[in-house]
């Protein structure tokens, strides 16, 4: 029995699935890799890069100076990401131990001027969420 194939019908779904879609470009995923194979593809991602750095470097899309600025730009954010990467799991902000006889000399200083714990917390509360508004404030009028 012959196949037909109606008139009405699209060349797009008479093709293999193969035909349709572009063709793989690698035979293995990232994942299946094993370590020396993705540092074999790292190194080769790096030396194109510095290639195509050189090539715009020659054509003068890019200059000297630029090419120093941007390899000092690139070093500099390096070395933020490494010290973040050395800080994760450090504690950001130590808390502070007190005296006993320094918290004895805030709580008479607190009962001196009358105000209660919660009215100086929720002073300070105001005081921190006003320095974050104007902080907002600034970062959008960049």
């Amino acid at each position: 029995m012959e196949e037909t194939i109606p008139l009405m019908m699209s060349d797009a779904l008479a093709k293999a699935p193969e035909e349709v879609r572009a063709p793989r470009r690698h035979l293995r995923e990232r994942n299946e890799l094993d370590h020396d194979e993705r540092g074999a593809a790292r190194r080769l991602k790096k030396a194109g890069r510095k290639k195509k750095v050189e090539q715009r470097v020659e054509s003068g899309e890019l200059s000297l100076a630029g090419m120093r600025q941007r390899t000092a730009k690139l070093s500099e954010k390096n070395a933020d990401a490494k010290r973040e990467k050395a800080n994760v799991g450090a504690v950001k902000d130590a808390k502070k131990r007190l005296r006993s006889s320094d918290l004895l000399s805030q709580a008479a200083a607190n009962a001196a001027s009358g105000a209660s714990r919660k009215d100086v917390a929720k002073a300070e509360r105001a005081k921190l969420a006003r320095e974050a508004s104007t902080s907002d404030s600034k970062k959008l009028k960049l």
